[in-house]
């Protein structure tokens, strides 16, 4: 689906600015056809003499989802903001103050109408909630509650970070706008739940930021997120991951795996089953195998893996579907192993397993990660894979290539230490060469 939408100011405005829209539900690739219809619509627009700028606007399928979220997240909210101090001229940052915000106040900020947590406003952090019985979450609800340290809490909280689109401070009231809380998801949770022993003396430390551009947002999360054990994957390429949780809820029902960006965000959900979750680093052990040769690193060795492959994955310009796809291969080769449908002997050569079943249906050679090819050359694997029967049929045969190498190279033991050795991702390599 693809459309120019214009969009003036004519009645308003003696000498309007224009805005032209090309929407597309495909990916934004600067086409050269496109640019020349645009050029040849601008210097009719101009030669009228009717608009004091025209600017032409792309919006792809990336962009859209930004704007769906940015819609579905616009909320206002009004503070009494007493004890602030505005902070020095910040390259990218329009305004931003730092202070003590009244829990009372705060939770103004976190609750809608109903008196319930507007989730949406943590969408943008790397956490979810990660439930009462965890035990930070637990500390900080046992200072809320006590009697004793219930003043103190302010000197014990890490606080709330807040990046707004828009915050306007008059007097000591403060407007926010469209805002996103990168850092307090668990404070926030927390003190929710413990609402009732909110009173005047319990302040907590809070940073608010309006932002120039969104790009050094993702430097403040990062930063932040530092503090408490996040994982190296989840703090990789924000936006790229937010893009893949995107997609991965896009897909129907039957073939709908759930991308966990958020540690916990799923937790407790009815309806979703914990075998369908994936987490950034079983997305990152998938596509690793499966596309980069590197199953030798995936079943154990985490750190190192990441070190052979972190400026090669959860790239901007990388298409969604080989990450899915590399998951569903993964989801779809545990359910054959749950139904005894393949011999569990195999097992300890499951990334290995995923490495063979993409050659093997899509072909030796792969494309370019970035190119159009590439999504192809994955639909070939998505449509064997959605089917039950050349699903067992295809790594039926990719079990084969670790019978033959297994008997060949490594006396018929199916020892899993074999399955962690480059050795092994070589000989499958040199196995299933066209020269071979």
């Amino acid at each position: 689906m693809e459309y120019v939408y214009q969009e003036s100011s004519l009645f308003r405005n003696r000498n309007p600015n224009l805005n032209l829209y090309y929407v597309t539900t495909g990916k934004w690739v600067d086409d050269s056809t496109i640019n020349g219809a645009v050029s040849s619509l601008k210097k009719n627009l101009e030669d009228l003499n009717m608009f004091t700028d025209i600017n032409f606007i792309p919006v792809d399928a990336k962009e859209l989802q930004n704007l769906y979220r940015s819609s579905n997240n616009r909320i206002v909210k009004q503070i009494n903001f007493e004890k602030y101090i505005p902070l020095p001229r910040i390259k990218s940052v329009r305004e931003a103050y730092i202070g003590i915000i009244s829990a009372q106040e705060y939770l103004k900020l976190i609750m809608d109408d109903s008196g319930n947590i507007i989730k949406g406003l943590f969408y943008d952090n790397v956490r979810d909630f990660q439930g009462d019985q965890n035990d930070v979450n637990e500390e900080i609800s046992e200072t809320i509650k006590s009697k004793d340290e219930h003043d103190a809490f302010v000197l014990y909280n890490n606080g709330i970070t807040i990046v707004a689109e828009n915050c306007n401070l008059s007097g000591t009231v403060m407007t926010i706008e469209d805002y996103q809380i990168v850092n307090g998801c668990q404070t926030s949770y927390v003190l929710h739940n413990n609402r009732k022993f909110a009173t005047n003396n319990l302040y907590i430390p809070i940073k608010i930021i309006r932002l120039k551009s969104s790009q050094i947002k993702n430097h403040i999360i990062k930063s932040n997120n530092r503090q408490t054990p996040v994982t190296l994957e989840q703090l990789k390429a924000i936006e790229f991951q937010k893009q893949l949780e995107e997609y991965y809820k896009s897909l129907p029902k039957d073939m709908r795996l759930y991308y966990e960006r958020r540690s916990q965000q799923y937790h407790g959900e009815n309806g979703i089953e914990k075998i369908r979750i994936v987490d950034a680093t079983l997305q990152m052990r998938c596509f690793a195998s499966m596309f980069l040769d590197q199953a030798h690193n995936a079943g154990r060795y985490r750190t190192k893996l990441y070190e052979n492959i972190e400026n090669k994955i959860f790239q901007s310009s990388h298409d969604p579907i080989g990450y899915y796809v590399s998951c569903y291969a993964f989801f779809q080769l545990n359910s054959l192993f749950r139904k005894n449908k393949l011999d569990s002997k195999y097992k300890p050569f499951k990334y290995h397993l995923l490495n063979i079943f993409r050659r093997q249906v899509s072909g030796f050679k792969q494309p370019d990660l970035n190119s159009n090819k590439f999504i192809k050359y994955c639909e070939k694997m998505e449509k064997v894979l959605t089917n039950d029967e050349y699903c067992l049929e295809a790594f039926i045969n990719t079990s084969t290539i670790i019978d033959q190498l297994i008997n060949n190279k490594y006396q018929g033991k199916y020892d899993r230490s074999f399955a962690k050795t480059v050795t092994f991702t070589r000989h499958i390599k040199d196995k299933l060469s066209p020269e071979s």
